[in-house]
């Protein structure tokens, strides 16, 4: 395994692109009678097709066994990866096998919407890409100035027509459902994945934890601070978590909005958010909330805890532990999930460097919280208003050591492709893509 990949994502990558969605197809090859069996190359495609929807729609469920392992911002990769994946075999199936009746209606409905919502959700909701593409980042925005965050999750969510569509259409191709076991298995798990769908949705609509907002405050340049209580919630995170919010009372705040808690867990349920003006939603908080305004919880969800955990479980002795060092890299607003991660492995008795910058001054958040904490435990402690230098970056590292980088997605790719170049091994660098 190279110092590049983390084995725990690659496993997963393979179970979900590969060992899941082949599974089916070998089911089919098995029981097929051999009549068709000349025709199985060129259903092969669908299956695959239909086999990746299927796990998109899973996927799109947040399954929380699957952050904890991976992280969310990695389950939205692969999930848009397995849509794009699923409308390449539905152009390759359609062109090779065509249909007729109402199997080819279906087929030809289930298609065009595929195709056209795939489209839109890349573009607005697949940060991971926008990213990284500058043109489909354009069209984000051109795209963000017609239809609102809320209009493009409900059109994201029109996928489900697509998936429901093709599986009757698979159920409507004739030698297809004469194949009882394969037709039975593929069914009951199609229906197992969409009721859960719908479960998920359901309970994150009606079982999402209440609280309330106890104060909206300006925090620096066009970030505010919200401080709320939701009872449930009381020690319901680890530090480096984030969770989702809405505010049913307010439009254009009724969707899911991805935040990271500045605080540390704690039994009252007490919960502070550093939220930057940056988009529909969040400039809405300085303006729509207000002290005893409404707010829904779902979550929580992150890595970063898990992270220190995991390796401190390997860790051989309290010896090596204690012998270890945490490099934390921040920039601008990538510094809120990474304050209780520095207090919790300050505990723990970490070795601690920090480095953070801004692209200006008003973006260095809590600075003075942060040089006060630095001068009170003797750990080092860089702000920097502009980048640091590759240079910086490489005299900051320490043998053995595990990074925690927080900030812009262009930053992170930089720093962590640095740190590899210098022989750092991906396990031992944590971060998580803010990018939705």
């Amino acid at each position: 395994m190279t110092k590049r990949i983390r084995p725990m994502a690659l496993a997963i990558w393979i179970v979900f692109l590969l060992v899941i969605p082949t599974t089916p197809v070998i089911l089919l090859h098995a029981t097929m009678d051999a009549f068709f069996a000349p025709l199985l190359p060129r259903v092969d495609a669908g299956v695959l097709s239909y086999a990746w929807m299927l796990l998109a729609v899973y996927l799109s469920t947040r399954p929380h066994w699957l952050d904890r392992l991976i992280g969310l911002p990695a389950i939205y990769m692969m999930h848009g990866v397995l849509g794009m994946a699923a409308l390449v075999l539905a152009i390759v199936h359609r062109i090779d096998l065509p249909a007729y009746g109402s199997a080819k209606l279906t087929g030809e409905v289930g298609f065009w919407t595929l195709l056209a919502l795939v489209i839109v959700a890349l573009i607005t909701m697949a940060g991971w890409l926008s990213s990284r593409i500058p043109a489909v980042a354009a069209l984000r925005r051109l795209i963000e100035r017609v239809v609102s965050r809320e209009g493009s999750v409900w059109l994201h969510r029109l996928l489900l027509i697509a998936v429901i569509t093709v599986g009757i259409h698979m159920n409507l191709v004739w030698y297809i459902a004469e194949n009882t076991v394969f037709i039975t298995v593929t069914n009951i798990c199609a229906v197992a994945i969409i009721g859960w769908y719908v479960i998920s949705k359901l309970r994150e609509r009606f079982g999402a934890a209440h609280g309330t907002v106890l104060s909206v405050t300006a925090l620096s340049g066009d970030t505010m601070q919200v401080e709320m209580v939701v009872p449930s919630m009381g020690d319901g995170w680890l530090e480096g978590d984030f969770v989702f919010l809405r505010f049913p009372s307010i439009r254009g705040m009724r969707s899911m909005h991805p935040f990271s808690m500045v605080n540390r867990p704690n039994a009252a349920g007490l919960m502070t958010f550093a939220i930057r003006a940056d988009g529909d939603f969040t400039r809405l908080v300085s303006t729509a909330l207000s002290p005893g305004t409404s707010v829904e919880v779902v979550g929580p969800y992150g890595r970063y805890r898990r992270f220190i955990d995991g390796h401190n479980r390997r860790s051989s002795s309290r010896q090596c532990v204690e012998s270890r060092s945490i490099v934390v890299y921040a920039g601008g607003i990538g510094i809120t999930p990474l304050l209780p991660v520095i207090q919790y492995a300050d505990e723990l008795g970490y070795d601690i460097v920090v480095l953070y910058s801004a692209r200006a001054s008003e973006g260095l958040l809590y600075h003075d919280d942060i040089l006060q904490w630095a001068a009170r435990t003797g750990n080092r402690m860089q702000l920097r208003v502009g980048r640091f230098s590759e240079r910086e970056f490489a005299d900051a590292m320490r043998q053995g050591a595990l990074y925690v980088i927080g900030g812009p997605e262009s930053m992170r790719r930089d720093i962590t492709h640095m740190l590899i170049r210098h022989g750092v091994r991906a396990v031992d660098i944590c971060y998580e893509s803010f990018v939705w």
